[in-house]
């Protein structure tokens, strides 16, 4: 049985006019252009969006995975404290003209600290470069309550809605799947 969502959809036409600086936490760090296998990719993905039920990349194929990946359009940032994964933004062109935040979020060690305003700050300002007409994202009654005001307050207007249901990993997939997942205690 499926989850019932609300999808929000938002767009940004005009850069900032400025950005957040780097928390001064010690050790940490935002990696771009990291190599990845899938198998981190998944794990990133996995650890970042599991409570919010980000399951699309988990039901990739690895060659699915591979290509995104691989895409030299595509751009992201990881966060690191201590060296070890924290969070991530991954953004994509959508057309000629827009690029979407496809990816933003923190993983549970990470959250509370202001790290989800810089990250997305992070987000924004590598989407700018680009120097499309619009960044755009999308959030949902299933992500983290902040998300949604956190893009407003940033500057980004809601420019639809629809209602969406998000299918669960399933136990077989998550015994099926080829990609080491991590702890699967809550699912």
């Amino acid at each position: 049985m499926g989850l019932r969502t609300l999808v929000t959809f938002l767009e940004m036409t005009q850069p900032p006019s400025s950005y957040r600086k780097k928390p001064p936490l010690p050790n940490l760090k935002l990696d771009f252009g990291y190599p990845l296998s899938p198998d981190a990719y998944v794990r990133l993905v996995d650890g970042v969006g599991r409570a919010f039920h980000w399951v699309d990349t988990l039901r990739l194929p690895r060659s699915a995975l591979h290509s995104r990946i691989d895409d030299p359009d595509r751009t992201m940032g990881i966060v690191k404290i201590d060296c070890y994964p924290a969070g991530l933004f991954e953004i994509a062109p959508v057309g000629a003209d827009e690029i979407e935040i496809v990816y933003l979020g923190l993983m549970p060690h990470a959250t509370g600290s202001g790290l989800g305003k810089w990250l997305l700050d992070s987000a924004l300002q590598a989407a700018w470069t680009k120097r499309p007409r619009s960044v755009v994202v999308r959030t949902c009654t299933l992500d983290h309550p902040a998300a949604l005001p956190l893009y407003l307050k940033a500057g980004f207007r809601a420019v639809g809605q629809q209602w969406d249901t998000v299918e669960p990993l399933t136990s077989a997939e998550i015994r099926a799947c080829p990609f080491p997942l991590n702890d699967e205690q809550n699912r």
